[in-house]
């Protein structure tokens, strides 16, 4: 009887201990891809705001309300622009997203033309359409399987709509409708208008949607196409999430906030602010076997152990599944501010991740990879 007590105790804690150190998780290298303080016009930008590599790692980059792409080799060089100011045919106004379809063409949503260009990587146009009918809310554009677009609306508080539409590439009428944003934020929060636009997105090849709010409360939600666009929502449980805070007082309005942003909002027309401490800096498929969540802490007293503000990871699988939170050490990437975001991963696994001051004065796309093994 006694052995029978002792072998349950340590199976017990080899468990706790294997829960505990599942995944092993190192950034393997950190380097500078572009920064505004070069010299060179190739290279400056105002704040890089898309980011997208093809399937050869070339990538393709585009200005905050940009109207052009310019486009790099993985290693940095830079190679031609594509596009240039103006409402014609392959000319741009206001370039919101960008993808690729399965040929690999860059799909290109201008958002002030209202218009689907669909362009060869070397930037000759193949199509361009106009947006009609239901099509003209839209604000965001992807690709989606079976040459179909996943796009997404603003809806306002008193609207019924939901947030993402499916459309063929004529953009004619929507095939398909999901997510009521009541689902993802409380419509009735003072904020509602400011945080109802910032979704991070990943796509399945079956057509199933997951999404994390930027301003992040903890929840994963995955929009199953196969069944009806019903949502599961997925928890991690490693870390104790601090959500967006409203504050109306008018005296505390330039008081500075350690580890948090700030954004200036509107409540009744008088002035307020949107204070953040815990953001979903962006949601991929690693290698085909887990979603990576990036999630930056400002507040340092939002981990449960009380840690200061930091850089980390939540792996999920598939199906939800939750596999932990691992920091990144600090040593192997510093952030200038809670404002960063990873914009994108390339075919080999690596990040690019947008920097950012406080000031807006220091601008810097870093290109992180990351290991991650699982523990035996």
């Amino acid at each position: 009887m006694i052995y029978i007590y002792w072998a349950f105790i340590i199976m017990t804690l080899s468990n706790i201990v294997y829960s505990q150190n599942k995944y092993d998780v190192k950034i393997i290298n950190n380097e500078t891809f572009i920064s505004n303080t070069e010299n060179k016009k190739e290279y400056l930008f105002q704040r890089v705001a898309i980011l997208k590599c093809d399937s050869k790692g070339d990538v393709y980059v585009v200005d905050y309300h940009g109207t052009e792409i310019r486009k790099y080799t993985k290693d940095g060089l830079y190679l031609k622009t594509i596009g240039r100011v103006g409402y014609g045919p392959g000319e741009f106004k206001s370039i919101e997203s960008l993808d690729f379809d399965k040929n690999d063409n860059l799909i290109v949503w201008d958002v002030m033309s209202r218009r689907i260009s669909i362009l060869t990587k070397d930037g000759k146009l193949l199509s361009s359409q106009n947006t009609t009918g239901d099509a003209q809310g839209i604000y965001y554009a992807w690709n989606y399987p079976n040459s179909r677009l996943l796009t997404m609306r603003f809806p306002a508080t008193n609207e019924q709509n939901n947030i993402f539409y499916i459309y063929n590439y004529d953009m004619n009428k929507s095939i398909a409708n999901f997510g009521h944003p009541s689902v993802l934020f409380n419509m009735n929060d003072d904020a509602f208008d400011e945080v109802k636009s910032c979704i991070n997105i990943y796509v399945n090849k079956k057509g199933d949607v997951y999404a994390t709010r930027q301003y992040y409360d903890g929840r994963l939600f995955k929009f199953e196409s196969a069944n009806n666009w019903q949502h599961k929502v997925y928890k991690g449980n490693e870390i104790q999430y601090k959500d967006y805070i409203v504050d109306t007082d008018k005296n505390n309005l330039k008081e500075r906030v350690p580890n948090s942003v700030i954004y200036e909002i509107s409540k009744n027309k008088m002035k307020a602010r949107l204070i953040v401490r815990t953001v979903s800096l962006g949601l991929f498929n690693y290698k085909n076997k887990y979603l990576v969540n990036f999630v930056y802490q400002g507040n340092n007293k939002s981990r449960k152990d009380g840690g200061k503000s930091e850089l980390g990871i939540e792996l999920f699988g598939f199906d939800g599944n939750y596999l932990g939170y691992y920091v990144l050490p600090k040593e192997n990437v510093s952030l200038l501010s809670i404002g960063s975001k990873v914009l994108c991963m390339d075919n080999e696994g690596s990040f690019y991740m947008l920097d950012i001051d406080a000031n807006l004065k220091i601008m810097i796309v870093k290109k992180l990879t990351i290991d991650i093994k699982e523990i035996k």
